[in-house]
């Protein structure tokens, strides 16, 4: 019994000693959770929505019903209650996302996370919290950025709404967005966010088209418009995707030089990839965009991570469905379902 004793007595110590070790973290999950479920219990019947806003909006809840019906009847996924409720953000985001790297150096600054791994980006429902973190972060010399998002999941923890801010998309970006956070539902490997970024791009991209062409015919407007957006995101993708190669790279040849001359190249650099990236056969409204961020000085290395983050193995995935599965995207993910999310058979 003393000997029972003297172990539970340890056995707490140590509790104590990691809940204090990892307090930051653990005030952090509770922050976050706090969010989460204010958001929820802030949601509300989409009828209730529509009494406020216009009766039109209903067809873009038509539309999310039938891309979670082709979710559930086509790809396979559990959807749970995920997309019933809807959450009004009155026009303002909800989430800010921050990321941090060093200034001569493309690597991410990691956060590591209990269950999930480490991931380089850290989520905040709060600004000010985040603009907090942000500011330290910079104090440790490192780049930052904050910005908000569209979606996220909860990887099947709980329930995810509509944002209002969903109802403005069209219905093919609609489900390329549903379908890229249904399937970190659904499929999910720990320490892999590059892979698990990449591949729910990868299947909100393809699943989009197949939803699309279901519905409306593979020669349709909708699909004809779809594939003409996805054919400037890829040509976007892979110009960035030779720009991290050439900045990693630059930055790996000088290394012994001072910052201040790592500086004058690095702003060469991203002023030089403006000036591409304005000649591109990409849309317009994405040039605009894109000189928006730069002349808020938002691009950086941490603006190319992300990419590399979503886009990197795009092509690798690309190449893997028409080898391996003849185009047959249902019986990929089916595959990576009953291998208990396993990436070991694909390669």
């Amino acid at each position: 019994m003393r000997i029972f004793k003297i172990v539970l007595q340890a056995s707490l110590i140590l509790v104590l000693a990691l809940v204090l070790w990892h307090s930051n973290l653990v005030l952090y999950g509770v922050v976050q959770l706090k969010g989460q479920l204010s958001l929820i219990n802030n949601c509300e019947d989409r009828d209730s929505f529509l009494s406020r806003h216009n009766d039109s909006l209903k067809v873009k809840f038509d539309q999310v019903d039938e891309i979670i019906l082709y979710a559930q009847s086509e790809m396979g996924y559990q959807t749970n209650d995920n997309y019933s409720q809807v959450f009004d953000q009155k026009g303002k985001p909800v989430m800010w996302v921050l990321s941090a790297s060093k200034p001569y150096e493309l690597k991410p600054y990691l956060w590591e996370f209990p269950l999930v791994g480490g991931f380089p980006y850290k989520g905040y429902f709060n600004e000010q919290r985040a603009q907090r973190e942000m500011d330290l972060l910079k104090r440790q010399g490192l780049e930052v950025d904050l910005g908000h998002v569209n979606a996220w999941s909860t990887l099947g923890y709980l329930e995810d709404p509509i944002l209002s801010s969903m109802l403005k998309f069209s219905e093919g970006k609609l489900a390329r967005l549903l379908l890229h956070e249904l399937t970190h539902t659904n499929i999910y490997v720990k320490d892999s966010v590059t892979w698990n970024e990449n591949f729910a791009t990868f299947i909100g991209n393809h699943a989009a088209i197949g939803y699309l062409s279901k519905k409306y015919g593979c020669e349709s407007a909708e699909v004809k418009e779809m594939n003409r957006f996805l054919s400037s995101m890829n040509t976007l993708n892979q110009f960035f995707k030779v720009k991290a190669e050439e900045l990693d790279e630059l930055y790996k040849s000088n290394q012994g030089l001072p910052d201040e001359q790592k500086q004058i190249l690095k702003t060469a650099f991203f002023q030089n990839m403006k000036e591409e990236w304005n000649h591109l056969p990409i849309e317009e409204r994405t040039k605009n965009r894109l000189n928006q961020r730069f002349n808020e000085g938002r691009i950086d290395n941490n603006f190319l991570l992300t990419y590399m983050t979503y886009t990197s193995q795009l092509a690798q995935l690309n190449e893997i469905l028409d080898r391996k599965y003849k185009g047959d995207l249902k019986r990929m993910i089916n595959e990576i379902l009953l291998n208990g999310n396993s990436l070991n058979h694909l390669f």
